[in-house]
């Protein structure tokens, strides 16, 4: 007979008991070893290697290598003498637009990619550099840059005067011809002057020459600058009291004829800074200077009588000799003595006032 406290017993006939708390000792070493295994991983997979590229043909290296060397020649012509001339000739052009075909069509091919690419980037930039820059140049060289102004601008081009002068001022003063003579005259007196007081010979060099003024509108206008002929001594002047006498005789002169502003530019009265006066006139020192300098101007400046003496005596470097020399080689003046010219600036024809005139009134003025 089972009796209620029998420890086989459960809470219910003929159940099995319940597992101690925490389970049966090793259930959970059971129960992992039942576990499945975890399939295996998949062995890496290799990248696969890009195909090989095709080397570039024979050919492609051959035409590539014409195509650079011509760039480089437009580029080595561009310092030669006449390069405005080259590039814009029918022959140049051919050669360049031929080259541009051949690197396109290395370029288009497959085994010349590499090689049609930089042979087409280096004949585009050099072509555009070249002649860019030519074109450039010639517009700054000849004021010409009508391709890039307005109608209006190219209007401009044609102003007879010069931008920011009164045309006023400019009818108000004396003519090309007027000027002439009355320069010729002042250094015609001048001359006989120092003649008198030194005994100088004079000789002439060179002739009037004219240079036109542009208007400030990229064009020409119809006035001139003119420089005289340059008048030589026949011996050099190297006391400095001979110096001082022939400045006085130039400031006498002038005065008598109604010029009365003549400056001394080599004197250190007119020029305070002493650089400039060793810079220009080798010393700041009037006794030791190669070169004095003085120029008579008239009220209205409309003309300018420039004379110099040039002394070799007082050039211990020889450096002021090398200069005349260079000049003497130019104009066929002496190295040194006194010299005597005459210039005058913003000048106009009497033959060409009427012109002016009708000119203006296109303009408006």
């Amino acid at each position: 007979m089972v009796t209620r406290n029998d420890p086989y017993l459960g809470g219910s006939e003929g159940a099995p008991p319940p597992p101690p708390p925490g389970g049966y000792r090793g259930n959970t070493r059971v129960s992992r070893m039942m576990r499945p295994a975890a399939p295996p991983l998949p062995a890496p997979v290799a990248p696969a290697l890009p195909a090989p590229r095709p080397s570039s043909s024979r050919a492609a290296k051959i035409v590539s290598a014409v195509v650079l060397a011509h760039a480089l020649w437009l580029l080595f012509r561009l310092l030669l003498p006449g390069a405005s001339s080259y590039y814009f000739t029918i022959g140049a052009i051919t050669v360049q637009v031929l080259m541009l075909i051949a690197a396109i069509v290395i370029l288009v091919g497959p085994r010349g990619r590499r090689l049609g690419t930089i042979a087409l980037v280096v004949t585009l930039f050099i072509n555009v550099a070249t002649v860019g820059s030519v074109s450039a140049l010639e517009s700054a060289q000849s004021g010409n840059y009508d391709d890039y102004k307005t109608s209006e601008q190219r209007k401009w081009n044609a102003y007879p005067g010069i931008r920011g002068v009164d045309p006023a001022e400019i009818l108000d003063k004396p003519s090309l011809e007027e000027n002439i003579a009355r320069t010729d005259d002042l250094n015609a007196k001048l001359r006989a002057a120092l003649t008198t007081e030194f005994g100088i010979t004079w000789t002439m060099h060179g002739e009037n020459t004219l240079r036109n003024n542009r208007n400030g509108y990229g064009g020409e206008s119809m006035l001139v600058d003119r420089s005289g002929p340059v008048w030589t001594s026949d011996r050099p002047m190297q006391s400095v009291a001979d110096k001082r006498r022939l400045r006085d005789v130039v400031n006498r002169v002038m005065l008598q004829n109604g010029v009365s502003r003549t400056i001394v530019l080599s004197d250190p009265s007119y020029q305070s800074d002493p650089g400039n006066l060793e810079r220009f006139y080798g010393s700041a020192n009037p006794d030791q200077q190669h070169t004095w300098s003085m120029v008579s101007v008239d009220r209205q400046v409309t003309f300018y009588i420039d004379v110099q003496i040039f002394d070799l005596s007082q050039d211990p470097t020889g450096a002021f000799r090398t200069e005349r020399e260079g000049q003497s080689a130019r104009d066929g003046t002496p190295l040194e003595g006194v010299q005597i010219s005459a210039r005058g600036y913003e000048l106009l024809s009497a033959d060409k006032r009427d012109e002016f005139i009708a000119k203006l009134k296109t303009f408006g003025q």
